[in-house]
């Protein structure tokens, strides 16, 4: 038997039961406004429709007819029409969806009946929209387009015979400027006009590129949250019922009771810790409300440590942003220095004249330096720091890196031994930046080794990594600061050396960024103070240049 077969056998079946039931009667109008007190299905026991008591008549709709979506606490959802004693009309019964927005629209010309079926989450739609004619059959399914679902709230068809939806999309935001995480997620409102006919979305609305989430948001007042009522009072709540005068708080099941304690942040209250209770026979106590008082402590800890780093956090980009503008206004007046000391070098040939425009060189280029740490540091925080890829030898790089530091190493009287292999070490990476990260490693080792000292350059191949190591027998790094070596701006101190340390202390964090953007990493390893240091860069190699890959090749 077909589903609108089935619907008419019901039908029949109930037109005759009313039939009976009013031959039956005594003629007294008195029972006639009592709503019925149950309802029975003959021939379809299955079918059980919440009962629905009509108290007062609609006004202004079509007379004798109610439409009823149930779809919670009952024992079968569907569409449900019922006329104006609460009795059965029509029911489709849906066993495994939810039904929202049942109505009666006009479609091609014609009445039709249309609704929501599908699931949902916290207020959120997954899934269709149904249309049937007059004769309760379905003549069309509309559903959201371009990978979308349909929400609950709205389904309006057009005098153009399309459709209006309104869809929830999640994507992801960054929620930490009103206290939510950085990968956080917003549901966007999306409207799609839909040709019913095909299917095919005609137009379609995003909320989030013409709405920021910062206009949407809207804390709740006070005096409408339990945990604001706490806030203000700053002390212990216990209510019955809540969402009698709390609608934020409505839930399915029905929390019966809820717990707040207040949390401070240094004796002032700044949220809440609750508990809720959705069963009549849990109720909370005094041991509960201790248990909860533990808690909040513990939250109070939590939001002054989160405060504090967000402080910290704010501070560190107030330094960031300030240092980025130095080193950006210092270029044009080094440049200039530069090029005046180059003009003195060309007319000055009086021994001591000679040397003052040599530290003057010498100086300018030590700031130059330093304002490119920090126009890089700066690129880097803000993601514009562009490598400029193609495939190099890193051996070359390193030797070449050797070269650009040789006046200090010369200067110092340190001796450097290179053992590199002779087979290439072939790597996708910037030349430029790959120079610079074994420069600062370099210059590092020559900066803290004393004069006299060693500084050894390994390197080692295979299958998927080359490795370069830089060995020196300098001070060392003192066992409790290894692990702040790659932090910005750490300045180590030095236990032979008690002067400030010069620098800005941000070489070994580009080095480290550098090496990640290569997708290679750099470590330090030191057996503390005096016993010098080893940096160790790994960086992936091009599968083509392997050694089993040129093994085999040969």
């Amino acid at each position: 038997m077909t589903s609108h077969l089935r619907r008419v056998v019901v039908l029949l079946v109930l037109a005759a039961v009313g039939l009976l039931s009013g031959c039956g009667g005594s003629g007294s109008d008195s029972g006639a406004d009592r709503p019925p007190p149950s309802q029975q299905f003959v021939s379809r026991p299955d079918l059980r429709p919440v009962p629905v008591s009509v108290r007062t008549p609609a006004h202004g709709t079509a007379p004798g007819f109610v439409f009823v979506a149930p779809k919670k606490d009952v024992d079968q959802a569907g569409p449900l029409i019922l006329d104006d004693r609460g009795q059965v009309v029509w029911f489709d019964p849906l066993e495994t969806h939810g039904v929202t927005d049942f109505r009666a629209q006009t479609y091609r010309g014609k009445p039709v009946l249309t609704w929501w079926q599908g699931q949902s989450d916290k207020g959120i739609g997954n899934g269709h929209y149904v249309i049937l004619d007059d004769h309760y059959r379905q003549i069309a399914t509309v559903r959201a387009g371009n990978g979308l679902h349909g929400d609950i709230h709205e389904f309006l068809i057009t005098p153009e015979n399309t459709a209006l939806i309104t869809v929830y999309n999640e994507i992801p935001y960054d929620l930490t400027p009103w206290g939510g995480p950085k990968h956080g997620a917003v549901n966007e409102g999306v409207v799609q006009e839909i040709d019913i006919a095909t299917g095919r979305v005609l137009f379609e609305w995003h909320s989030g590129d013409h709405v920021d989430p910062s206009e949407s948001y809207e804390p709740l007042p006070k005096d409408e949250s339990p945990s604001g009522v706490c806030i203000d009072r700053n002390s212990t709540q216990l209510m019955y019922l809540p969402d009698r005068c709390f609608r934020s708080v409505y839930a399915d099941p029905r929390a019966v009771e809820m717990l707040l304690v207040p949390l401070h942040d240094h004796d002032v209250a700044v949220g809440a810790v609750w508990l809720a209770s959705h069963s009549p026979k849990r109720r909370f106590d005094r041991e509960d409300e201790r248990l909860l008082r533990n808690l909040a402590q513990y939250a109070s800890a939590g939001w002054q440590l989160r405060k504090m780093h967000d402080e910290i956090a704010d501070t560190t980009r107030r330094k960031d942003r300030l240092l980025a503008v130095l080193g950006h206004e210092l270029r044009n007046p080094l440049a200039a220095i530069a090029a005046s000391t180059a003009v003195l070098k060309q007319h000055v040939h009086e021994p001591r004249g000679s040397h003052a425009v040599e530290v003057i060189a010498r100086q300018a280029r030590l700031v130059e330096r330093l304002a490119g740490d920090l126009l890089d540091r700066s690129r880097l925080l803000s993601g514009k720091l562009r490598l400029e890829v193609v495939p190099v030898n890193l051996w070359k790089v390193v030797a070449d890196a050797v070269d650009t530091c040789r006046p200090k190493i010369e200067q110092r009287r340190i001796e450097v031994s290179i053992g590199l292999p002779q087979m290439p070490a072939v790597v996708d990476g910037d030349p430029l930046r790959l120079g610079q990260l074994f420069s600062n490693l370099i210059d590092n080792a020559a900066k803290f080794t004393p004069e006299g000292g060693r500084v050894t350059i390994g390197g080692s191949l295979d299958d998927e990594h080359a490795t370069v190591s830089i060995h020196d027998t300098g001070v060392g790094i003192p066992r409790d600061q290894i692990q702040r070596v790659f932090e910005p701006y750490a300045q180590l101190t030095n236990p032979r050396d008690m002067s400030p340390a010069s620098g800005l202390g941000l070489g070994l964090s580009l080095v480290r960024s550098l090496a990640e953007l290569h997708h290679g990493i750099v470590t330090v390893a030191s057996d503390g103070a005096g016993a010098g240091s080893c940096f160790t860069v790994r960086l992936p190699i091009q599968a083509s240049h392997t050694p089993s890959s040129l093994a085999h090749a040969s």
